[in-house]
């Protein structure tokens, strides 16, 4: 690009249109007339860039054959632009221009003897057609050498009349002199036009203030003094200033070239789906979420620049983000099913399509990587604008303030451009689905239908006149993209998603088909019991989603197992979640509920307790000696009868053994194993690490 220089007639290729330019205009931009239909766009050298890197911008050598360009229509010269005078001498030298012409192709010189006569003549031919025209005539007729000169230019470019416009002639010298110049000029370009931005009249008595100086100091040189200008004089410089130039220094580039911009110089399409644009905006009314919550929902539109239909639409309570975007993209490529969509079967809404250009800001939601790769594999090419310039996308921009100002002010809940949070809560607000519907019927019925200012169409009957009469055929069945494919293209991908023996889980819901069973078995080896593998799925129906298979990288379709929620969008899927836990949770806040769960915690206090004193009572029973039943005991040797033994319950060992007739010594106390009680024996146990048991 270092290597281009684009200069006044240049011929380029833009987008595979031919411009010739025509130097430079607002802005610093430079000027291109289409050679097809004489429009002009104006672009930025970083703009210029952007299309030769693009490979949209091309610079035509001018000695291969292609047609060029006359004067812009900017510089077009026409006779009415004169005033009276003017316009009457030019059509008195047209009159001698024509007269000498003839005099000279019938054999005539042009020396000033042949001439005198013809030009003496040619007087009192017009002198005769002003009198009958009542206009003045001219007291003399044109000298030789004027008539020479005049008829010399006339030839030489081709006969043009603009050559017989006398040029205005204006004063040789400076009315100023140089020295008063420098001062106005020193001060208009350091103090005026700079970020300080100071007043006309501030730059007026500093430049009286400047002169007064230099006087002082020529008073002391002998020289005269100078005279300081007037006020209109000064502003008569300021004037003079370039108002790019002017506002660029004094406010910014940036507010220079939005204020000096040409509006309505967007690239020219001739066709439907040739641009589209998209955007998001928060609409300007609340919407009713349930549970006494309201919420300012956001739209995004997709526009066809050439109808100014609106090929798509989403609605949603969730931020702009990527999935609002191919969401808004997929509704916008399929055929729109007017009763699906919650329509009337007489509406009209024929616009889908795949666009073949997407024009996009420079939101993060338009740079993610799964749009962009959406746009590569449905050939859609993305541009995105500059920064801080919405106009370059002005259509739907324009067609955001429409909507807010056409169709929401009527509705309730509408938000008040003075205080934002400001609305009655007493009001009936409509909920998602309802916004949603009339939207709809505003868009198909009144949008879609309203005839436009500058062709007498309405978007409607556009895109229909367009489709037949380029016989484009925008119909998906013709292209490889069916609506499964779409789906999976524009579809939101979730990885390292565990695929379980009962299937996947997301959203709160179950996939799961045999399919899927047949591809976990087939991981189940290689990848443990509960593989990870990646899925797409899309908000407008949580009823399937599409699972990777990375053996043959194909996706298939997995059905959810709640059968209710096939077709179901995202947003209906929460709000019905949400309800479900609502009443869940008011369920489980019942009186009789919580009495319930009062009376359960109460028995097992009471089984505990019981439990607890029944095992105390025991062992205090034991320790005072007291039968347990009438089932007599084989007694054993070396103890007696209130003899209290413990032994460990794992070994059998018997740990400590106190009797309560006589104490023993260690030698007295012999190791025991639950072998050695005979079957007679009658064996107590508790819950604690050791067993005790008593022997009568």
């Amino acid at each position: 690009m270092s290597n281009y220089r684009i200069e006044a007639g240049d011929v380029v290729m833009i987008r595979g249109h031919l411009y010739k330019c025509n130097g430079r205009g607002p802005g610093g931009k430079h000027i291109f007339t289409s050679q097809k239909n004489r429009s002009t766009i104006y672009l930025s050298p970083e703009e210029i860039y952007e299309y030769f890197a693009e490979g949209k911008f091309k610079k035509i050598d001018q000695s291969m054959s292609f047609p060029i360009l006359n004067d812009s229509p900017h510089y077009q010269f026409d006779l009415s632009s004169l005033v009276v005078k003017e316009r009457r001498d030019v059509m008195d030298r047209l009159h001698y221009m024509k007269g000498i012409q003839d005099h000279y192709q019938t054999g005539g010189k042009l020396s000033n003897r042949s001439l005198e006569p013809a030009l003496e003549a040619l007087f009192k031919e017009l002198k005769k057609k002003n009198k009958e025209d009542g206009v003045i005539p001219p007291q003399k007729p044109m000298s030789c050498s004027s008539a020479k000169r005049w008829f010399k230019a006339w030839k030489e470019s081709g006969c043009e009349l603009i050559t017989l416009v006398k040029e205005r002639r204006g004063n040789s010298t400076h009315r100023l002199s140089l020295e008063i110049r420098d001062v106005i000029d020193d001060v208009i370009n350091t103090d005026y036009l700079s970020p300080l931005r100071i007043t006309a009249k501030k730059a007026y008595r500093k430049i009286v203030g400047n002169i007064q100086v230099l006087n002082k100091q020529r008073k002391k040189l002998g020289l005269h003094e100078m005279k300081a200008p007037s006020y209109a004089t000064v502003l008569n410089h300021i004037n003079q200033v370039d108002e790019y130039d002017k506002l660029s220094k004094r406010h910014g580039a940036v507010y220079a070239a939005k204020a000096t911009r040409a509006y309505g110089m967007t690239p020219p399409v001739n066709r439907v789906l040739e641009r589209v644009q998209m955007d998001h905006t928060q609409l300007d009314v609340f919407v009713d979420m349930g549970q006494e919550q309201v919420i300012r929902p956001y739209l995004t539109l997709a526009l066809d620049a050439h109808s100014k239909a609106i090929l798509g639409y989403w609605l949603s309570i969730n931020p702009p983000s990527a999935d609002t975007v191919m969401n808004c993209l997929r509704v916008a490529i399929l055929p729109k099913d007017i009763i699906a969509m919650g329509g009337n079967k007489d509406w009209q809404y024929p616009m889908h399509g795949i666009p073949i250009e997407l024009t996009l800001d420079n939101g993060k939601d338009f740079h993610s990587l799964d749009l962009e790769m959406a746009c590569a594999q449905l050939g859609i090419t993305m541009n995105f604008t500059p920064p801080r310039k919405p106009y370059y996308k002005a259509q739907v921009e324009r067609k955001f303030g429409e909507i807010n100002t056409s169709l929401l002010t009527s509705m309730p809940g509408r938000v008040y451009k003075d205080d934002p949070e400001k609305r009655d809560d007493n009001y009936p607000f409509l909920t998602l689905d309802e916004t949603n519907n009339i939207l709809l019927q505003w868009i198909c019925t009144i949008l879609h239908e309203t005839p436009s200012s500058t062709t007498g169409l309405s978007p409607l009957k556009t895109w229909i006149k367009s489709v037949n009469d380029t016989n484009f055929n925008n119909n998906l069945s013709n292209s490889p993209f069916d609506a499964d494919t779409l789906s999976i293209t524009l579809g939101k991908t979730i990885s390292n998603r565990k695929l379980c023996p009962d299937g996947i889980s997301n959203e709160n819901l179950r996939y799961n088909s045999e399919t899927l069973s047949r591809y976990r078995r087939s991981l189940a080896k290689p990848h443990g019991k509960n593989p990870s593998v990646s899925i797409k799925w899309n908000a407008s129906d949580v009823g399937v989603i599409w699972v990777l298979d990375e053996k043959q990288n194909r996706y298939f379709q997995v059905p959810a197992l709640q059968q209710e929620s096939h077709g179901r969008s995202l947003f209906t899927h929460k709000v019905i979640q949400r309800e479900i836990r609502a009443q869940i949770k008011s369920g489980l806040s019942k009186p009789s509920y919580i009495d319930a769960e009062i009376a359960i915690d109460k028995k097992i206090q009471e089984v505990t307790k019981a439990k607890s004193s029944k095992s105390k009572s025991k062992v205090g029973r034991y320790k005072a000696g007291k039968p347990r039943n009438k089932i007599p005991l084989n007694p054993v040797d070396f103890l007696e009868t209130d003899d209290f033994i413990e032994f460990d319950t794992d070994t059998g060992e018997v740990i400590n053994a106190l009797p309560t007739s006589k104490k023993l010594v260690d030698d007295d106390i012999k190791p025991m194993t639950i072998t050695d009680l005979t079957q007679q024996d009658e064996i107590d146990w508790d819950d604690q690490n050791f067993t005790h048991f008593e022997i009568n």
